[in-house]
This record gives C-alpha cells, structure tokens and sequence, in this order.
C-alpha cells in the first residue's frame, strides 16, 4: 500500500512540475469593472437589481490556458415596499480560475472559484405618527454575515490595443440563502505581458 502511495505521489509531483515549467505564473495585469446583480433570497421580498464595481488582477496561467483571476467587488440593492426600505449589500472578495478555450488571454473562457461575502441586510421601518403622542415605533434594524460562495462563470475576453484587454462576462454566486446571478465588464490593463 506505502508503495502505491508513494508511486502516485511521484506521478502527481511530475505533472505539476511539468505543468508549472510550462507556466508563466506572476502579475501580468490589473483593471476594474462595472456590474449588475440580481440577488436571489429567501424571504418575501425580492430585493431587486443592484449595482456594483470592482477591481481585478490578472496573476497569469497556472498551467497553459488556465489563468489565475481574483478581484475585489462590491455592489448594493435597494427597494422600498409600502413605506419599508430594504437595503442589502455584498463586498467580495473572490479567488477565480478561468480556462481559456484557445489556450491564450483572450476568447471564450469558463471559470470558477471561491468567494469570501461579506453581506449586510437593513431594513428602515417609518414611525407612525399619532396626534398628540407623537412618533411611535419607526426604526433601522441591520444585520451582517460572512460567508463562502462558489463563483461559476464564462464570458468573452477581447484585446483593445497590445496592453488592455476588454471582458464580459456572466456569473452565478452559490451564497447558501443569497445566490446572485451577475453580469459584469470590465477592462485589463496588461502590465507583465499576457
């Protein structure tokens, strides 16, 4: 059995050593990019589409065609129903890996990874105001979690000049009670090469 393992640990040592020399791991880019976020509750109210932005870094390819993408996002809903307003917000932080179906920076790709989300729900409840008592009840209540999530996505990635690339590209969030689908573009600016 101790020489099974220690024939497959070799094995595996091999092909990410092989898969690594084959490499061009390091920072080759940064940029940002806008978002629309449809986040998906539980609960009776749809908190609608929300907006956001972030930032993006490019660390280049684990192994040929699969890159190494993590970003920093955040967006926010809100919506008012009979008087109530609903607010919910998100900061991501997120570890993606696209693979690229042409091998290179650029074109189709489909990825996927972890996400840390740090989300905030409020609610601000209006007073009632009763003629000679004044406001009674009224209030904001808010409550925060951290969660992971599962980023699974794809989209397109198409160079603009020699140093920037443009992206668009569609996601859907797995946030335990919180899934959000999100659309999302953006640019790349290519420092360390592609």
């Amino acid at each position: 059995m101790s020489r099974y393992i220690a024939v497959v640990t070799v094995v595996l040592l091999l092909l990410v050593s092989f898969g690594f020399s084959q490499s061009s791991f390091g920072f080759k880019g940064i940029g940002g990019h806008l978002s629309m976020n449809d986040p998906s509750i539980s609960g009776d109210v749809d908190p609608g589409f929300g907006f956001g932005l972030g930032v993006n870094a490019n660390l280049g390819e684990i192994i040929p065609g699969l890159f190494l993408i993590p970003e920093i996002n955040y967006w926010s809903t809100s919506k008012s129903v009979e008087g109530i307003e609903y607010k919910l917000k998100d900061f991501q932080i997120n570890a993606n890996v696209d693979y690229y179906l042409n091998k290179v920076f650029e074109g189709p790709f489909v990825g996927g990874g972890l996400g840390i989300n740090m989300a905030t729900a409020e609610v601000t409840v209006p007073g009632i105001d009763v003629p000679g008592y004044g406001t009674i009840g009224g209030g904001s209540y808010s409550d925060s979690e951290t969660k992971i999530g599962i980023n699974l996505e794809g989209g397109w990635r198409q160079p603009f000049s020699p140093t920037m690339t443009g992206f668009a590209m569609v996601r859907y969030s797995i946030i335990s009670d919180m899934n959000t689908l999100s659309i999302l573009a953006g640019v790349t600016m290519n420092i360390g090469g592609k």
